[in-house]
């Protein structure tokens, strides 16, 4: 592993800055870089002054803290506000605390514990799991019914929802939706969250539809058969695709539900089931569920967006039972079969990205020691099959999990295969590329530059490449930016390249930056006044910065400091130089 740019004792002394905006750098660096070693270093920072540090330092001893931390924890449900509070109970709750699940019953009634702050709280608990923590999780769904179809929280009840217990959830989520509405696009993303946790893929992007704006099901199932490398007309009765397709063609929402809840059903029917897969009888209940005659009426009434989703999760469920297979249950079955694990990675589905390429990675190391015969064969055969996926000319999901294994099993020789996927427009593949190469560290560095300095990496690959050397925080991640400094600005945009460019903290970028202070004064300004700050070094333009950060803000008044991508502002107005 290549060297920091800055230590453990480096980062601890940043903390003690007067500084806000240096203490939460450190803090992210510290969380980030040395993830077990933090915990003790960040913990007295929960209360520090900066709008973001108190949720870093609650969310890292949620995850890396233990029994030693719960009593500043427990000092900060009590005495924080808001998120940061809810961060701190949420941690309570991970490391399983004694009282942590009292002090989830005595905040049902926080008024500064919004939507947002109780989803982190819930989804502790459901992964907790055990029966305190889901008793009280149902008693705050029963006490919150108005947020049952939110996005944030729907998952949470899904994780503790067996078969036969949908239809009170999926009923309270109908109610959810009549007092909030169904017309937003919350209710889409709750219907993902649904198909998440059946393993259905949202096929949604293969329906075809005729002249007058309904969908051709025949055409459908095509698009769908060439999109997921799939039969299935050969699993579907004929008798079923033609009703479903004549309700479908007709508009008429009741049939169109009811055609394809008996489709899902008569194939359900049909299935051998393994021993343990209880998967079946969840779609079975969740879609006979919706084509039921007592709720197609509140359906109706809640709008035409809510129907569609109700259609377009039946037509994705008769999909998955016409291919059915439980994907989780495999992987787990399979886990000491590493012909088998490899012959799973040309599967064309979404659910097996994360889970898959670790299993594969496990069946490797148990094949024998570091440095043996056995292992190094195991992982060239696993590398070759990798590799020859990604040659291939699609399906995608195949190849997004065949970069992930990469990844996992640090294939630093198929450094610049994956590097070519960064250009891919496809998320799947640009994102599975930035996880494999943010796992090969220094590996990176020199394949990058040769493409670098034959003019040949792409603009949107250059600002994957950014991100992932950034968040490297090594001395040659930081050498090669510099000496590429403009194209990655372009590459990335102003903005966006000086934030990512401050997390390395190192005093060379200061001037490289000032050079692009015009093009984007307040977020490039903002970078530069960090890097100035961790120097304790003036900035000629410090007044121009700050008014530019100032207008900003009058003109982004609604965006919260605690977005994913921080803009200019997150505390800088706190500067004391």
């Amino acid at each position: 592993m290549p060297e920091r740019l800055w230590s453990l004792n480096d980062l601890g002394r940043f903390l003690r800055f007067e500084d806000p905006e240096v203490r939460y750098w450190a803090a992210e660096r510290l969380a980030r870089h040395y993830t077990k070693e933090a915990a003790d270093l960040l913990a007295p920072y929960l209360f520090d002054e900066h709008d973001l540090t108190p949720e870093l330092v609650a969310s890292h001893l949620g995850r890396h803290g233990g029994g030693a931390h719960l009593p500043v924890l427990a000092r900060g449900v009590k005495t924080l506000r808001g998120m940061p509070a809810a961060r701190a109970l949420e941690a309570m709750v991970r490391l399983r605390a004694p009282e942590s699940i009292d002090l989830v019953h005595q905040a049902f009634e926080r008024r500064d514990f919004d939507e947002e702050c109780w989803a982190f709280i819930l989804d502790a608990l459901a992964d907790r799991g055990d029966a305190p923590a889901r008793d009280e999780l149902q008693a705050f769904l029963k006490k919150r019914a108005d947020w049952f179809g939110s996005p944030s929280i729907l998952p949470s009840a899904l994780q503790i929802t067996g078969p036969g217990g949908y239809r009170a959830l999926l009923q309270a989520w109908i109610r959810s939706l009549q007092w909030k509405g169904a017309g937003g696009g919350d209710t889409g993303e709750a219907f993902r969250a649904l198909m998440d946790h059946l393993q259905i893929d949202d096929c949604g992007w293969c329906f075809r539809t005729n002249l007058s704006g309904r969908i051709d099901f025949p055409r459908t199932l095509k698009a769908i058969e060439s999109a997921y490398n799939c039969e299935l007309r050969p699993a579907l009765d004929e008798a079923a695709v033609a009703s479903i397709a004549a309700a479908l063609e007709a508009g008429n929402f009741e049939d169109s539900a009811a055609a394809l809840a008996r489709a899902v059903k008569e194939r359900a029917r049909a299935l051998r089931r393994a021993p343990g897969d209880d998967l079946i009888d969840r779609i079975v209940e969740v879609a006979v569920y919706w084509a039921e005659p007592e709720v197609v009426g509140p359906v109706e009434g809640l709008g035409p967006h809510l129907r569609e989703w109700v259609v377009g999760f039946l037509i994705a469920a008769v999909v998955k039972m016409a291919r059915y297979r439980n994907y989780e249950l495999e992987v787990r079955r399979l886990a000491g079969d590493p012909d088998a694990l490899l012959a799973l990675l040309e599967e064309e589905t979404s659910f097996m990205m994360d889970d898959l390429p670790q299993a594969i990675r496990r069946a490797v190391e148990a094949a024998g020691d570091a440095g043996t015969p056995a292992r190094s064969q195991a992982r060239r055969t696993v590398e070759e099959r990798c590799l020859a996926i990604a040659a291939c000319r699609g399906p995608f999901f195949p190849q997004g999990m065949a970069l992930e294994t990469l990844g996992e099993l640090r294939s630093v020789g198929a450094v610049n295969e994956i590097i070519d996927f960064l250009s891919e427009e496809n998320s799947y593949l640009y994102e599975a590329a930035e996880h494999a190469l943010s796992k090969l560290d220094g590996a990176v560095i020199e394949p990058a530059r040769a493409r670098l300095e034959a003019g040949n990496l792409e603009e949107d690959s250059g600002h994957s490449l950014l991100i992932i050397l950034c968040e490297q925080g090594t001395a040659e991640a930081a050498k090669l930016i510099l000496e590429h400094a403009d194209f990655f600005v372009e590459a990335a945009g102003p903005g966006n390249a000086a934030r990512w460019m401050s997390l390395l903290g190192t005093r060379d970028l200061i001037e490289p930056l000032r050079r692009h202070l015009p093009k984007d004064t307040a977020q490039v300004g903002q970078a530069i006044l960090l890097l100035a700050a961790i120097h304790n070094v003036r900035v000629p333009e410090e007044a121009a910065i700050r008014s530019a950060i100032d207008d900003y803000w009058k003109k982004h008044p609604d965006e919260g400091e605690d977005g994913g991508e921080p803009g200019p502002g997150d505390g800088s107005d706190k500067y004391l130089m």
